[in-house]
C-alpha cells in the first residue's frame, strides 16, 4: 500500500456535495453476500451517482461515497468563522494616536487637518509663564515665581517685555479689568496691581484668604476659587482695601470659576460644574450643578455654552442655555490633559500638556471637530486669545503669540494617516482575507487609500474596498490604514465610517493510507485530532447513516439469497 501525508488549507466558505443515488433497485450481487474481495471481472469500479442491481460495483459505490463524506466531514476547517467590526469614528478607541494626524477621530468624521497656526514672535519671560490674558495690545502674564509680567503684542511678530511687579507668592492666574491685573498669588492670595503705567505696574492692595487658583470679575466684585475654601466674593470697589462679603462653600476643591450675567460657573474637583447665582455677594445661592468625568482645571462661557478644559477627560462642552438644568453635550478626548481653554467665536483653544495647543471648531457642540494645532517647544500651561491674535505661555520662559485666527483654517493640509490599533485577533487560527466597506466623501481632487496589515503593522498591503483581499501575509492581527489626500488645499475627503469583514481559516492535516486494492480501502482514524465543526457533524452523520444503510441492504439480501437456494435444493 502506498501512504501519503495531505494538508489542507481551509477557507471560511464551505463547500456542499450533494449526491443523487438512484435507490429503485437495491439488490446485492452474490459475490458481495460471500465475501468476495473481487468481481468475477476482476475490476471494481466506484459509481457514486447510481446504484446496478446483481453488481458489485452498487455496494462498493455507497461505502465508498459514506467514506468519503466521512473525509469530507472531518476536511472541514476546524475554525471559519466571519468577524465584522465596524468604526464609526465617534470615539479613539481604535486610534493609533502615535500614527495619526487626520482631524476629526473621536468626533464622528475624520478629514484632513487644517494647515494649524503658525509663530508670529516669542518673548522670554524671567520665569515660567502660566495663566495669560490679554487687553489693549497687552499680554498680561502670570510668571509663577516673578510675579506679574506685561508684554507688548502691538506688533505680534516681534513681542516685547514691558515692565513687571513681582508678587509674594506664586502667580498662577490673571484677569485685567479697569485698570487693575487681578492676581492669583497661590498661598498669599489675590493681588490687585495697578497696571494703568504699563512700565511701572505697582500693588495696590491685596486679599489674604487661603490657597487660591482662578478668579474672574464682575463689576465690583471679583470671585475667586479658593480650593477647599470654596469661592470666595471680594468686593474690589476699592482696590487698595478689597474686602471679603461672603463664601460658598462646597465638598470638593473649587479649581476654576467664569462670571456671566449675574451666574458663576464654577468647576469642582470630582463634581462637575456648578451654577451659582451671584446677585447677593453676601450669600451666593445654588442653582444647579452638571457632573463631569475630570478634574475641571478651566472654564469658559460663550453663548450659553459652557467650555470645560476638564483634564485628562479633555475638552468638556456644558449647555447652560436653561441655568436650572444645564446638560453635557459634547466633548472632545485630548491625547494629554487639558489644563486651559479659550473661546472666540466657533474656536475653541485648548492647552493640551502633551500636544501644546489644540484648535477645535464648536459650531455644532455636540460634535466638536479638532481644526488643527500648534506644538509648543516645551509643557503649555495658558492661553488667551483677542484681538485677532493667540497668545500661549510654554512654561518654559517664554510667550509665543501665534497669527491671526482670521488666517486659521482657511487651508487643508495635502496628505494624512488614519491608523487604527488592533481591531482583531483570530487566536490560534489566522485571518485568510478580508473585505473593507466604506461610503466616503471625495471631492473632486481627493482620494483615501486603503490598507490592511495581519501582523500587527509589520507588513501592509494595499486593498481596494469591497474587494475581497486574500493576504500574501500571514497573521492574526487586523489594522487598518487610511491615508486621506487633497490636491486642492481648500478641500478634504470625509469618511464617516468603516466596516471589515474578517475571515478566519486554520491549517488542518489529515493522514490519509489509500491501498493499491481494488476492492477495499482504508483511513486512518478520523476522530483523532480534529475538533468537528456543526457542518462536520452533519456531513458525518450522513456518511454513517449510508453506510449502516448499505450494510442492513447486504445481510438482507444475504438473507434472500439463503432462503432461494434452501427452497430451490
Amino acid at each position: 500500500m502506498n501512504e501519503y501525508r495531505s494538508r489542507l488549507y481551509m477557507g471560511a466558505s464551505s463547500k456542499r456535495c450533494q449526491t443523487h443515488l438512484n435507490r429503485s433497485n437495491r439488490s446485492v450481487p452474490q459475490c458481495a453476500m460471500r465475501g468476495k474481495r473481487q468481481c468475477s471481472s476482476g475490476e471494481c469500479v466506484m459509481v457514486l451517482h447510481s446504484w446496478q442491481r446483481s453488481s458489485t460495483k452498487g455496494a462498493t459505490g455507497m461505502v465508498v461515497l459514506g467514506v468519503l463524506l466521512l473525509l469530507l466531514a472531518n476536511a472541514a476547517p476546524a475554525s471559519a468563522d466571519a468577524d465584522r467590526y465596524t468604526e464609526y469614528f465617534d470615539t479613539t478607541i481604535y486610534e493609533d494616536a502615535a500614527m495619526t494626524n487626520v482631524t476629526g477621530w473621536g468626533s464622528g468624521a475624520i478629514r484632513l487637518p487644517r494647515e494649524g497656526l503658525a509663530t508670529m514672535g516669542r518673548c522670554d519671560m524671567p520665569a515660567d509663564g502660566y495663566g495669560v490674558a490679554i487687553a489693549d495690545n497687552i499680554a498680561y502674564v502670570a510668571d509663577t515665581w516673578s510675579g506679574l509680567q506685561l508684554v507688548n503684542i502691538t506688533d505680534p511678530d516681534q513681542p516685547s517685555l514691558l515692565g513687571g511687579c513681582d508678587t509674594p507668592g506664586r502667580a498662577t492666574a490673571v484677569t485685567v479689568a479697569g485698570g487693575i491685573a487681578y492676581v492669583t498669588d497661590d498661598a498669599l492670595g489675590l493681588q490687585l496691581i495697578d497696571v494703568t503705567n504699563p512700565l511701572q505696574p505697582l500693588i495696590a492692595g491685596a486679599c489674604q484668604v487661603p490657597i487660591v487658583s482662578d478668579v474672574a470679575v464682575s463689576g465690583r466684585i471679583a470671585w475667586v476659587a479658593a480650593l477647599n475654601s470654596g469661592l470666595l466674593a471680594i468686593d474690589v470697589t476699592n482696590p487698595d482695601q478689597p474686602v471679603l462679603l461672603g463664601i460658598y462653600t462646597t465638598g470638593n476643591p473649587v479649581r476654576a470659576v467664569a462670571v456671566f450675567d449675574g451666574i458663576a460657573y464654577v468647576t469642582v474637583f470630582g463634581e462637575g460644574l456648578t451654577l451659582i447665582n451671584t446677585t447677593n455677594p453676601f450669600q451666593p445661592v445654588l442653582l444647579s450643578s452638571c457632573n463631569t468625568p475630570g478634574s475641571g482645571e478651566r472654564v469658559v462661557v460663550e453663548a450659553g455654552i459652557a467650555y470645560i478644559a476638564d483634564g485628562s477627560s479633555g475638552l468638556q462642552l456644558i449647555d447652560v442655555s436653561n441655568p436650572l438644568e444645564p446638560s453635557r453635550v459634547g466633548s472632545y478626548d485630548t491625547v494629554g490633559d487639558a489644563i486651559a481653554v479659550a473661546v472666540v467665536d466657533r474656536f475653541v483653544y485648548v492647552v493640551d500638556n502633551n500636544l501644546g495647543l489644540v484648535i477645535i471648531d464648536a459650531t455644532t457642540p455636540s460634535r466638536p471637530l479638532l481644526l488643527g494645532g500648534y506644538d509648543t517647544p516645551a509643557m503649555p500651561m495658558g492661553v488667551a486669545v483677542a484681538q485677532g491674535i493667540a497668545c500661549i505661555t510654554d512654561g518654559s520662559s517664554c510667550l509665543i503669540v501665534l497669527k491671526p485666527e482670521s488666517d486659521l483654517g482657511e487651508d487643508f493640509k495635502p496628505v494624512a494617516v488614519a491608523q487604527s490599533l488592533r481591531v482583531f485577533d483570530s487566536g490560534t487560527g489566522f485571518i485568510a482575507r478580508a473585505t473593507l466597506s466604506c461610503f466616503p466623501s471625495l471631492p473632486t481632487g481627493t482620494a483615501i487609500v486603503f490598507a490592511f496589515s495581519v501582523d500587527d503593522g509589520a507588513h501592509w498591503e494595499t486593498v481596494t474596498p469591497y474587494d475581497e483581499h486574500m493576504f500574501t501575509y500571514v497573521g492574526s492581527r487586523l489594522r487598518w490604514r487610511a491615508v486621506l489626500t487633497s490636491s486642492n488645499p481648500l478641500l478634504t475627503p470625509v469618511m464617516t465610517s468603516l466596516a471589515i469583514t474578517v475571515t478566519v481559516a486554520e491549517y488542518v492535516t489529515i493522514d490519509t493510507t489509500v491501498p493499491i486494492s481494488t476492492t477495499s480501502f482504508t483511513v486512518s482514524p478520523w476522530w483523532e485530532g480534529l475538533p468537528l465543526s456543526p457542518i462536520s457533524l452533519v456531513v458525518t452523520s450522513c456518511a454513517v447513516a449510508i453506510i449502516v444503510i448499505v450494510s442492513c441492504m447486504i445481510v438482507r439480501e444475504s438473507r434472500s439469497q439463503e432462503i432461494v437456494g434452501s427452497l430451490s435444493s
